[in-house]
């Protein structure tokens, strides 16, 4: 099962290819196709990918669908003995997406273990320079 979770309007979200939520508002004209690249963690059935480096070339491909006003939040001000009272009421704009893709890759890099494998292999093949200090070329440079 491939899933991924995505950060949107200071909340994650677990997706599916196909899922349809609604979201705080995101700009755009229904029908639109919008890229998600806040991708906190996907899980493409056999492996876990939550490093940042891994999660760096991932996306979520999505259409929107529709912008809705939620339901009224009612918010009442009141001072006991006062006379004091303010009914005031908000309606958060949100926006209806489909999720229409996951991409693991702008050009998938290889997995974490591989890719660790391919390090080791690089490491091996280059020498490593000392670098000089400069105490120690004022030493060579007096005597």
């Amino acid at each position: 099962m491939k899933y991924a979770v995505i950060k949107s309007g200071g909340k994650q979200h677990k997706v599916k290819e196909g899922d349809q939520l609604f979201v705080e508002k995101v700009e755009g004209k229904e029908g639109d196709t919008i890229n998600i690249d806040k991708v906190v963690m996907v899980n493409n059935g056999d492996e876990l990918l939550c490093q940042a480096g891994e999660l760096s070339k991932a996306e979520v491909k999505a259409t929107i669908l529709k912008h809705v006003a939620d339901e009224k939040v009612i918010v009442l001000k009141y001072r006991p003995k006062k006379g004091y009272r303010k009914k005031r009421g908000h309606r958060q704009p949100l926006t209806m997406l489909r999720i229409d893709k996951i991409n693991l890759s702008k050009g998938r890099a290889v997995g974490a273990k591989e890719a660790k494998a391919k390090q080791e292999g690089k490491q091996e093949g280059k020498p490593v320079k000392k670098r000089e200090t400069k105490t120690k070329k004022a030493k060579e440079s007096k005597g």
